[in-house]
């Protein structure tokens, strides 16, 4: 092994064999020359622990070419990791050689810049709420318009009471009809309200109100149609909850016919069914989209023999509400038939036929005096349904002033105008 060590010139330069048969490896730097020529730079001899660099240029810049013939310095003016210390660590202490970042160049613009963002931020957000709260005081505000407190009902005072039955409000206006001698009945109750008399359907149970429904009920009190009967509000604190109407004196269609006082001839029937085909005709083209409980009793007529559709949009409060097989004769079959409280269009024109036929005949629905089914056996002869259903009679009372062909024909003219 002694004589193993050698020293020789081989093809890549000089050759030194060690005392242990290892070769002392020569590093060389590869590079490209300003003529893109590949050259040796350097070459680095390691012997041992002893390490020789061998320049093979004369010049540095020729291998900084790139850099304007500037070596880079070892450490970065900023030091590695772009901070000052480190600079005047390793390199000069000349704490100049670093130039200021963005922030400390431009501190005080940074300073306002970020107030004014902060101003605006602050101000979108204060903005924000402010929005929400002026939006919830009004939807309050509206929604009081049709919350009607049960203390602000006033009752009729009784008949013994009153100097006349039909000018309990003359001292209010001369030209209103009073409620005074209009009993409470079984679904309504009759009070007075910033002393207008209103009619206050009764419902059987409480239901929770959302904000869909109180919605509803501000677009349903901005209704205004000479066919539509004014919706007023809902009573929540009372013994029932009660949704509240406008009082027409006249009572309902169906009082008027059952009461037998007025002689209808062919103009005063067409113009009843008119008013109530246009009542039902706003409500299809409406929001409300159908009115579900048609019926002669919430056709009510003013005292102007106006006849407006009432008890609509409160499908909600009525969906618990008990209807008796005689309320059940003006619903459309496939509703009758139907698992849950279902309504549509085609229904409520059902329920305007029957209520045509009844005005024209001048009679109960279905003319049940006169026939032999009550009212329970009738509703499941209608669910049927079969060739053999049961249809209203349209039989013209022989002492009355009513065409009967004419008045079918404009009932035909007015569901198509429904439609």
């Amino acid at each position: 092994m002694e004589n193993i060590r050698m020293e020789f010139e081989g093809a890549s330069g000089t050759v030194i064999i060690g005392e242990n048969g290892t070769r002392s490896p020569t590093f060389y730097i590869n590079g490209l020359s300003e003529n893109k020529e590949a050259i040796v730079m350097a070459s680095i001899f390691v012997n041992g622990t002893n390490t020789t660099f061998n320049p093979r240029y004369k010049n540095e810049k020729e291998i900084w070419f790139t850099r304007n013939g500037v070596r880079p310095p070892a450490v970065p003016k900023c030091g590695f990791e772009g901070k000052q210390q480190e600079s005047i660590t390793f390199s000069s202490p000349n704490k100049l050689q670093c130039p200021p970042d963005f922030i400390t160049t431009y501190l005080l613009w940074v300073i306002i810049a970020g107030v004014i963002l902060l101003i605006c931020i602050l101000g979108c957000i204060a903005g924000f709420i402010v929005a929400v709260l002026n939006k919830r005081a009004e939807t309050a505000r509206l929604n009081e318009l049709w919350q009607i407190p049960f203390t602000s009902l006033e009752v009729v005072a009784n008949k013994e009471k009153t100097t006349s039955h039909r000018s309990l409000q003359s001292s209010v206006a001369s030209n209103k009809f009073s409620v005074d001698g209009k009993c409470e009945s079984r679904n309504y109750a009759y009070f007075l309200y910033q002393n207008e008399p209103i009619a206050a359907l009764k419902h059987e149970i409480r239901i929770n109100l959302d904000a869909k429904d109180g919605a509803a009920f501000r677009m349903m009190r901005q209704i205004e149609n000479e066919n539509v009967n004014r919706f007023v509000g809902i009573c929540m604190d009372g013994p029932q909850m009660l949704s509240v109407w406008r009082y027409c004196s006249r009572g309902s269609i169906n009082d008027v016919i059952m009461k037998g006082a007025i002689i209808m001839d062919n103009f005063f029937v067409v113009s009843l069914l008119k008013d109530i085909a246009n009542g039902i005709s706003f409500i299809h083209h409406s929001f409300l989209e159908c009115h579900g409980y048609i019926t002669a009793k919430c056709c009510v007529v003013s005292d102007r023999w106006q006849v407006k559709v009432s008890d609509y949009g409160i499908d909600k409060l009525r969906i618990a509400d008990k209807r008796t097989h005689r309320d059940l004769l003006w619903t459309a079959p496939e509703i009758l038939r139907s698992s849950n409280s279902g309504k549509s269009k085609e229904a409520d024109i059902y329920s305007f036929g029957i209520i045509c036929a009844q005005v024209v005949t001048q009679s109960p629905p279905w003319d049940l005096d006169n026939r032999k089914e009550d009212p329970e056996e009738l509703i499941y002869m209608i669910k049927k349904g079969g060739h053999n259903a049961p249809r209203p009679p349209l039989d013209v009372q022989e002492n009355g002033d009513v065409n009967q062909a004419l008045v079918r024909l404009k009932i035909f003219t007015m569901i198509w105008l429904i439609l």
